[in-house]
């Protein structure tokens, strides 16, 4: 009969089991890669959160500094005729001050719309309702074609019959006037300016298009022209455009109604297109 001391000895030799050994080493190696791999994801989430709030950060600032410089010089115009209407010597004509007085209040009003516009606008509730797109533009392109003519632009409108869409008239309308004041201002000061707007359809989709004929978009800039707050205006020293609110409302205007906003350009030729689903019936 075999002792306590022969059968310890006999267990402390038996043979380990190889599948029972890998099987725990790879739980082992699995338990370990999820802790390592937790722990990275949150290094990395962490890093993302931190770069997000910096690039938010860093967006506002331009932000505000984009808004400050352009109220600043409808400001500086209108305390410079303040000024000089106030010494008998220095008024200009009344007319004339009058008519500047009135343009940069013009300005004021407009870069504040743009503001509201894209703060509330473009998010309420959307009124549908079948809208035949020719009369809207027609209304659109006569409300701009004498200040057009006036800079030495060409406004132009082709548009086929019986195209209709599905959406909310006044947004519709917000977004083709967005892209049509891109449109005049890519060709403002341009000698043969020219604009066209038209408007044309399938079976399924309807196609607004807003082309100009001025210096086009460079490759690298098409994608940040639909960032807020971007512009790629030239325009002339002291002069001031938009807030760069436009074409983002534009877009999201676009995609509320089902639909897509997409540029393409090379130098002499821009065109905007709006591409909706068309309504049917």
């Amino acid at each position: 009969m075999a002792g306590p001391t022969q059968a310890v000895l006999s267990g402390s030799t038996a043979r380990v089991d190889p599948f029972a050994f890998l099987l725990a080493a790879f739980v082992v190696v699995v338990v370990l890669t999820g802790m390592f791999a937790a722990m990275a994801w949150t290094v990395l989430r962490l890093r993302y959160q931190r770069r997000l709030e910096e690039e938010t950060a860093a967006a506002l600032g331009r932000a505000v500094r984009r808004i400050l410089h352009q109220i600043k010089n409808p400001i500086a115009s209108l305390s410079l005729y303040v000024n000089l209407l106030r010494d008998p010597a220095l008024a200009p004509p009344l007319p004339e001050a009058a008519r500047v007085l009135r343009q940069e209040l013009d300005r004021l009003q407009g870069l504040l719309r743009e503001l509201q516009d894209y703060a509330a606008g473009v998010h309420r509730p959307i009124t549908w309702a079948t809208i035949e797109l020719r009369p809207l533009l027609e209304r659109l392109v006569e409300g701009r074609r004498e200040a057009a003519r006036l800079h030495g632009v060409e406004l132009e409108l082709q548009c086929e019959p019986d195209v209709r869409v599905r959406g909310d008239a006044s947004l519709l309308e917000q977004a083709i006037e967005n892209l049509v004041t891109n449109a005049l201002d890519a060709v403002d000061g341009k000698a043969d300016g020219r604009v066209w707007v038209r408007a044309r359809g399938d079976e399924a989709t309807v196609r607004v298009e807003v082309i100009d004929n001025g210096p086009g978009i460079p490759r690298g800039e098409r994608a940040r022209i639909f960032q807020p707050f971007v512009s790629t205006k030239r325009r002339a020293a002291g002069a001031s455009g938009g807030m760069g609110l436009g074409l983002p409302i534009a877009r999201e205007i676009a995609r509320q109604h089902g639909g897509t906003l997409e540029v393409m350009s090379r130098p002499g030729w821009t065109v905007f297109k709006l591409v909706l689903p068309r309504a049917r019936g």
